[in-house]
């Protein structure tokens, strides 16, 4: 009967170990994958640390930069990777995602790499659009989308603190300042435009303009009051 060489048992052995190894760490990769604890290393070039703030037992300003304080679960979605089970939150002064790892918080800059990030009930999508009369790439919060897709642009202001003035007992806080939302709208693969009147935007879509203009009249579309702007799209893209 022939004996097996120990040195070949030795290799035989170590090869198999390996190879246990192997399909471990790759079951363990594809759990990261799934369950988004991956997005670290996966989305690098999109994050960058900083510190954890807006705790209201810490801060010395009013008001708040975020549109909610608390991280809630979400999505971000880049290029073909989708990252899930994500503690977010989304930093409206500084126009960034914060995502939340243990007692550390990394940012994820507005790049035209990401396609969309769900936050609660909430869907962000990267877009380039003017404000101010400058191009530039921004999230933007999707109220409707469709063959015409409707956007919102929050804006939070930030006022220095001011010392108090003679006869004063304290000065003014600093302060986070919610401004009135600005809108946008995208008509299939055509560049992202500001909504600034109602029949000029309308002028603007491809079809059923009639029909549009008897709608807003009828309901008394305002540009500026975000549940109007919605029925307007709803309608449109209904049609």
């Amino acid at each position: 009967m022939n004996m097996m060489n120990p040195i070949k048992c030795t290799v035989l052995a170590i090869v198999l170990v390996t190879k246990m190894a192997l399909s471990v760490n790759a079951q363990l990769v594809n759990d990261m994958l799934n369950t988004g604890n991956n997005i670290r290393g996966l989305m690098l070039d999109n994050l960058r640390e900083i510190n954890l703030y807006g705790d209201p037992a810490v801060k010395h300003y009013e008001g708040s930069p975020y549109q909610n304080d608390d991280f809630k679960k979400g999505t971000v979605q880049k290029n073909n990777s989708v990252y899930t089970n994500l503690d977010l939150r989304y930093n409206i002064f500084d126009d960034w995602v914060e995502f939340k790892r243990d007692d550390r918080a990394m940012i994820i800059d507005p790049d035209h790499q990401i396609g969309k990030v769900e936050i609660g009930d909430d869907n962000y999508v990267v877009k380039r659009y003017d404000f101010k009369g400058k191009a530039q790439w921004g999230f933007l919060l999707e109220l409707n989308s469709g063959k015409a897709s409707l956007y919102a642009k929050s804006i939070v202001s930030f006022r220095e603190a001011r010392e108090p003035k003679a006869l004063e007992a304290e000065g003014t806080p600093a302060e986070y300042l919610r401004l009135a939302d600005t809108f946008y709208f995208e008509i299939g693969d055509e560049s992202i435009a500001k909504v600034t009147n109602i029949k000029k935007m309308i002028h603007g879509f491809p079809d059923k303009q009639e029909e549009l203009n008897a709608f807003a009249k009828k309901n008394k579309i305002s540009p500026k009051r975000a549940e109007d702007l919605i029925k307007l799209f709803q309608y449109y893209n209904s049609l």
